[in-house]
């Protein structure tokens, strides 16, 4: 599967999942059952207990965001109700009477402005526990990382981040780099000439002395023509049908070929205003590959920081689109190598597997 690459956004790694286990509906005690033993259990359970962990931060900031707007609620009641009083009796409205309830709702205000400004990691419990299967047969990721590092986690994450950041970057270079100028050249020449094939006519009616008429009769060619290509128009909003016509296109390509490869090559070489950082079609796939396994490398790293920190009660953003392997801790097993077979060699018959033909022949007779 092709990485995909957007602008502006993050890198991803690809994923390919055995074969014999897919995302579909799975009952929870035979996920749990296939779990349990799997190589990431320890890695899973961090990760349930963290999704729960923020679940919990969440529900605890909307609950004081709901107490402090009853609070203010309340004061505001409380406040109108003395203005209220205040203009029956026809008295001014001090200051000092609404001071209690003025600095409530300004302690509610900024509480609710505070809590709204937080945020809080999320963990997607729901994806994980849907891929986990998948890779239940998989290797332990068990490298070392930061091993007698005495920095601080937190300090350890920020250093591998940056690593990681770098290593997204390479794979975007790899894959959004443009190509090399002969090599789109020689695309566009492919193009052209399967133009220019389509777009031949057919001229041997031209040298066609005779023809046969419906009865079967020979009789001379007397209106000689050109078979010149057709092409099915395509369906528009107002009509489904679909119609022959002229394959003007091709026709034009194939009658001017060198002008269109010259005018093909002009505008190629205009467009290319950064040959220098291309890539050629050759290097691309190792330097894709390549770059793909060192962000896979600097996010497991990444990964064991993340740990880290929130086993120190730091809460840590991931990107929105962190592999679940790297969550896992797990890499793909070694592809097996392909072991060449020894030839099948017929056994020889022996007599003793032709005795029931002469039995049946004895019993015949």
């Amino acid at each position: 599967m092709p990485v995909v690459n957007v602008q502006g956004q993050n890198s991803i790694i690809e994923q390919s999942p055995p074969a014999i286990i897919t995302d579909g509906e799975i009952s929870t005690t035979n996920r749990d059952r296939l779990l349990a033993t799997a190589a990431f259990t320890p890695a899973l359970k961090h990760i349930k207990k963290m999704s729960g962990h923020y679940d919990a931060m969440r529900q605890t900031k909307r609950d004081r965001i709901d107490a402090a707007q009853k609070r203010k609620g309340d004061a505001l009641f409380h406040r109108n109700l003395d203005a209220a009083e205040y203009a029956k009796t026809g008295k001014k409205l001090t200051a000092n009477v609404t001071a209690e309830d003025d600095a409530t709702i300004h302690e509610a205000d900024q509480e609710i402005t505070e809590e709204s400004k937080r945020k809080i990691p999320v963990v997607d419990i729901d994806t994980v526990m849907q891929q986990a299967p998948r890779y239940r047969n998989w290797l332990p990721h068990d490298k070392k990382y930061f091993e007698g590092d005495t920095r601080h986690a937190d300090d350890i994450r920020r250093d591998v981040k940056k690593n990681r950041i770098a290593a997204e970057g390479k794979l975007d270079i790899a894959t959004q780099s443009p190509r090399k100028v002969e090599d789109a050249l020689r695309s566009g020449m492919a193009s052209l000439r399967s133009h220019a094939e389509k777009g031949k006519p057919i001229t041997s009616g031209l040298l066609q002395g005779y023809t046969v008429d419906n009865r079967g009769e020979f009789q001379r060619n007397l209106h000689p023509s050109i078979t010149f290509p057709e092409d099915w128009s395509k369906p528009t909003q107002f009509s489904d049908d679909l119609a022959l016509v002229d394959n003007a296109l091709d026709v034009s390509i194939w009658a001017n070929f060198d002008s269109y490869v010259a005018a093909m090559t002009k505008q190629v070489m205009e467009e290319a205003t950064d040959d220098a950082n291309a890539i050629s079609d050759a290097e691309r796939p190792q330097m894709i590959a390549a770059a793909k396994a060192e962000l896979l490398a600097a996010q497991h790293a990444e990964e064991s920081a993340n740990v880290m920190c929130e086993l120190a009660g730091i809460p840590v953003f991931r990107p929105y689109d962190w592999p679940v392997i790297v969550l896992l801790q797990v890499e793909a097993p070694p592809k097996a190598k392909n072991v060449s077979r020894a030839p099948v060699v017929p056994a020889p018959v022996k007599d003793a597997d032709l005795e029931f033909e002469d039995a049946d022949a004895g019993d015949d007779e």
